[in-house]
């Protein structure tokens, strides 16, 4: 599926490019909080406190991040799902696919069940949350990854990626 004229033309627009920064930047700050607060339940993101996540709940904190960056209301995220795959389903059905991961945009893998959604902060890493022991730090929750480590988790699916910005 190629990249619908208006998803190209926000992703190049300053305004698009500067929300992906954002995005990028809650994301990784999220991801080097949790690695300095075992078992809190509180993460400093960007200067706001955001909820620490459980692991294996991917797409709550996509939408934590993109919520964030986007500075709206918690939970008013128009792609908001109970799973990945549901969220992935929204963001097909908005043609928002795009043609490779690029900083702030969102990749999601099909396992059949829930799935499974990341977003990709740059320079072969993404931030997530998985219940899975890959990443920093090791155990289950909101880590920073090597998206390489979350391709050959799922299995090479080099997954689908998405802007999942406002248009």
């Amino acid at each position: 599926m190629s990249t619908s004229p208006v998803v190209k033309a926000r992703i190049a627009s300053p305004e698009g490019q500067a929300l992906l920064a954002r995005v990028v930047q809650f994301a990784q700050a999220a991801g080097e909080a949790a690695q300095g607060s075992p078992g809190s339940s509180e993460l400093s993101v960007g200067g706001r406190s955001v909820a620490a996540i459980p692991g294996g709940m991917c797409d709550k904190f996509a939408r934590q991040i993109q919520e964030l960056a986007m500075e709206i209301t918690e939970g008013s995220w128009q792609f908001r799902e109970l799973t990945a795959a549901q969220t992935e389903h929204k963001l097909i059905i908005d043609n928002r696919q795009i043609g490779g991961c690029i900083p702030g945009a969102v990749g999601c893998w099909d396992d059949g069940s829930v799935g499974h959604i990341v977003t990709y902060i740059g320079s072969g890493y993404v931030a997530e949350n998985t219940s899975g022991t890959r990443g920093n730090p090791s155990r289950p929750g909101t880590k920073i990854t090597k998206l390489d480590d979350v391709i050959a988790a799922h299995g090479g699916d080099p997954g689908r990626w998405y802007y999942a910005g406002s248009l």
